[in-house]
């Protein structure tokens, strides 16, 4: 889905509190790295949103969240690759997984927390879309990580609720937007660093500064 596209859709939908900070809130960022998620009820939501806004990431105990493979590293060590070629060698990765851990030479990674992988397509302050090929409905809640491709690299963990779901035809994947409703006012800051990070570095390639 092009860019433009994306900000005709989702505009709307993605919001942040406090009219100062909105429009760093919403400067978005095209990236191509990997995202995980898990849903969660609304139960848990209440439950646990009041931390997750409380305190940031490096502040709470989160056990057993997924960290990048040693491929990911490679892929974003050396640029974000292109959102495609990651979802091709995802299908490869779940394929070798499950021949593994049905020879009993790996185990079963699914006796873990329930997180799935997506392909971040865009990124913002207030919110994620992503590519994956586990469908989510509007309105329900994940728990989202986001790990920035950069050294040394930032990992945010957030709350998030589910706006919109487009389910694209050519290759049966499910473009997925989220708004974050949990998350500590130091994260949402590292993220907008990163954002402006990668603009700065966009904006070289483009003057050919290298």
């Amino acid at each position: 889905m092009p860019a433009d596209k994306f900000e005709d859709s989702f505009d709307d939908s993605f919001s942040f509190p406090g009219k100062g900070d909105k429009d760093r809130a919403h400067i978005r960022s095209a990236e191509a790295f990997s995202v995980y998620f898990m849903p969660v009820s609304k139960e848990e939501f209440k439950e646990f949103g009041p931390l997750y806004s409380s305190q940031p990431t490096n502040m709470r105990q989160e056990e057993g969240l997924p960290v990048p493979s040693s491929r990911e590293a490679k892929l974003t060590s050396a640029g974000a690759p292109d959102s495609a070629l990651l979802r091709i060698l995802e299908r490869i990765e779940d394929k070798l997984d499950r021949l593994l851990v049905g020879g009993g030479l790996a185990e079963d990674r699914s006796k873990g927390p329930a997180f799935e992988i997506g392909s971040c397509i865009d990124l913002s302050a207030s919110g994620v879309r992503f590519s994956t090929r586990w469908p989510l409905s509007k309105g329900w809640y994940v728990k989202v990580i986001i790990t920035t491709p950069e050294a040394p690299p930032t990992t945010v963990v957030a709350l998030a609720r589910v706006v919109r779901v487009d389910k694209e035809e050519e290759d049966s994947t499910y473009d997925t937007a989220c708004n974050f409703e949990a998350i500590h006012e130091e994260d949402r800051e590292r993220l907008i660093a990163y954002i402006f990070k990668r603009q700065r570095e966009i904006a070289r390639l483009r003057r050919g500064d290298g």
